[in-house]
């Protein structure tokens, strides 16, 4: 399981289901997986209990470059990226979610109060039932909406932070080239022998400022090795992680 994930990774392959489909079809994985066939869920399970196991697996072949010579851990090369989460540029704050719900509570009211005047005409009963029916149906929405704003509000009273976004709950403002969105910082610090990369990660700090040491220490403790060079651009400029 664990080889069929990395060839999916070697490959571009990340979907649980395509992966299923490989394994039918593709001459190298049916060589790897010795006609073995787990369908996507399997797959998708395995991926999800074993994330230390990739871990392990990563730390494990870093090491193996190290020790056969193929990478070297004497000069880093560190960067970072914003990348888009899977949410909306529109992040709310406490006074946002507070607005959201009270417009939900008028909505919510105002159906309540066509459904009342509706039993209470003598209109056709077919036309009137139906329409109630369709009212108690937006209603509910506006009730699971509701709901959903509610628990939002409590996680950023929880989590410490000025807005949230309702999709995607860790995601921050960041700014990138394209201006402000909700996403993640990713980081990533390669050596400059075989261009591998030594240390990955995702943070939601919305600049590199702070990253530099802490990404060092990682890569240390990862490969054993203290670099003697590491470079990064200004962003990473923090001079009491440079002394």
């Amino acid at each position: 399981m664990l080889s069929l994930l990395v060839y999916g990774y070697f490959n571009g392959i990340s979907s649980s289901r395509k992966l299923e489909a490989e394994t039918y079809r593709n001459l190298e994985v049916l060589w790897l997986m010795e006609s073995l066939q787990p369908d996507h869920w399997t797959i998708c399970e395995f991926r999800r209990n074993n994330k230390q196991l990739i871990k392990d697996l990563l730390k494990s072949f870093r090491r193996f470059l190290i020790d056969e010579g193929f990478a070297s851990g004497e000069k880093l090369v560190f960067d970072g990226s914003k990348m888009k989460a899977y949410a909306s540029r529109d992040m709310f704050n406490s006074e946002g979610i507070r607005k959201k719900l009270e417009n939900l509570d008028k909505s919510i009211a105002e159906f309540l109060s066509q459904i009342e005047s509706n039993d209470t005409q003598d209109e056709d009963m077919k036309m009137a039932c139906d329409e109630i029916k369709q009212l108690k149906e937006k209603i509910t929405k506006l009730e699971k909406l509701k709901m959903k704003f509610e628990f939002t509000g409590k996680v950023l009273k929880t989590c410490n932070k000025k807005q949230i976004s309702p999709n995607d709950k860790a995601a921050v403002l960041v700014l990138g080239r394209d201006g402000k969105f909700a996403g993640y910082n990713a980081l990533a610090g390669t050596e400059s022998k075989g261009h591998f990369i030594m240390h990955n990660e995702i943070t939601t700090d919305t600049n590199d400022l702070h990253q530099l040491k802490n990404c060092v220490d990682k890569v240390v403790e990862e490969i054993n090795i203290t670099p003697k060079e590491v470079l990064a651009d200004k962003g990473f400029g923090n001079m009491e992680h440079i002394c």
